[in-house]
């Protein structure tokens, strides 16, 4: 068992580097579209949430929403 991974043309650090992209295009459409989705069905102010202020930058933490949602796409 050489390769337990059926690669078909491709090298593992190839197929590692699209998922590498994959992710980065994720993580980049999140981030434009999750704080307007936030905003618009008014998450990310649940018990459990996090929202502090530390030298003039807003953080927040969203542990509670995280949750709810991760139990929601356990049910689906």
């Amino acid at each position: 068992m050489r390769n337990a991974v059926p690669t078909i043309g491709y090298t593992r650090t190839a197929i590692a580097l699209h998922w590498l992209i994959a992710l980065l295009i994720t993580v980049l459409v999140a981030g434009v579209f999750l704080p307007r989705l936030a905003a618009f069905l008014r998450i990310g102010r649940l018990p459990g949430d996090c929202s502090f202020r530390w030298r003039g930058r807003p953080y927040h933490f969203p542990f509670g929403t995280t949750l709810l949602l991760s139990l929601l796409a356990t049910l689906l």
